[in-house]
């Protein structure tokens, strides 16, 4: 097993030198760039799995492993709580001594998150809602040296779980034609990567099948812009077609604004979400809202399989699907 001095020699910098690079304060201590790459490069090739801090030295006595879990600080943070939920629940399932660390990072700017991963600090590491921007620095990312799963991301370097966006496209249509609808309103946020894919993949399959898109709105992916957005569309608000909602935050916010303005949902307004978020936030709305869903907990259960694959047996990429799932309720019954 390579040691601190073995990195050393091979980068021709002293075991000083290796340590700060392996703990990140590389920039607080003026290490020239050539000089920590010398050192990465040396890492790399030696297989160097560097020691944890004096704390956690306990817990690899233990063989404990520690999974991070990064996620951007935006307005997609509806999502985390069920996905977290999910990873130790299937921890526990199958009795893992592993500990999920939960690490935040700014849109766009996952490089600067990602340091520890490439110092082998972590065992692995979990990656949700990345940009098209942090995807494609990851893609060029030739550092990490630890198994890598993206949520809901394609990559041909990394691991990947994901719900096929044609597929919850495909059953949004199914249901709509189910119900005779030739038409609808789209309400979306094309700014996230994963919604533009669900809604671009909508409209192509609509257009197949003959269902118009009569208007296409920009709402924020929030409870107070889908109030706000309710509000200003309550004058010629286009009943009679369907209103398909990518967030369900959105669409929480506008069954709140509609319940105190005599709208009712399902007679005058029918509506499906297609969002995110944790399963019961729809279920206990009132009226209850029809959502196609990304499973979260599936979701969760799949990364965590993966990645004990990853550590265990195979280190090479693997791509996983998982299906969306169908909650019919009360805002688009499919019975009269």
């Amino acid at each position: 097993m390579s040691t601190l001095k073995d990195v050393a020699k091979l980068a021709g910098v002293s075991v000083s030198t290796v340590s700060i690079v392996v703990n990140g304060t590389t920039k607080e201590r003026k290490i020239p760039d050539s000089t920590v790459q010398k050192v990465q490069a040396a890492i790399k090739k030696l297989g160097y799995r560097p020691n944890r801090s004096a704390r956690q030295l306990r817990l690899l006595d233990k063989q404990e492993k520690e999974i991070a879990f990064f996620w951007a600080l935006d307005k997609r943070t509806s999502s985390l709580s069920s996905l977290l939920l999910g990873l130790q629940a299937q921890i526990v399932k199958l009795n893992l001594n592993w500990r999920i660390v939960i690490q935040t990072y700014q849109d766009n700017h996952l490089d600067l998150a990602i340091k520890n991963l490439e110092n082998g600090y972590y065992d692995g590491a979990i990656i949700g809602a990345t940009s098209l921007e942090d995807l494609i620095k990851l893609e060029k990312n030739d550092n990490i040296q630890v198994p890598l799963i993206l949520i809901n991301r394609t990559s041909k370097k990394y691991s990947t779980v994901n719900v096929d966006p044609n597929s919850v496209a495909q059953m949004t249509v199914t249901l709509l034609m189910a119900m005779n609808f030739n038409s609808m309103n789209i309400v979306s946020n094309s700014q996230y990567l994963a919604s533009s894919q669900r809604i671009n993949a909508l409209k192509k399959i609509a257009s197949q099948n003959h269902i118009k898109i009569k208007n296409t709105f920009k709402v924020d992916n929030t409870y107070d812009a889908g109030i706000k957005f309710a509000k200003n569309s309550l004058n010629d608000l286009p009943t009679s077609t369907p209103f398909i909602i990518e967030s369900d935050a959105v669409a929480i916010g506008m069954v709140y604004f509609y319940n105190r303005n005599n709208i009712k949902i399902p007679r005058d307004l029918k509506l499906i979400s297609m969002g995110t978020s944790d399963e019961k936030i729809t279920k206990y709305s009132t009226p209850s809202i029809t959502t196609i869903k990304t499973p979260n907990k599936d979701m969760s259960a799949n990364c965590i399989n993966l990645m004990n694959i990853l550590l265990n047996q195979n280190d090479k990429p693997q791509h996983l699907i998982v299906e969306p799932k169908l909650n019919l309720r009360e805002s688009f019954p499919t019975n009269n």
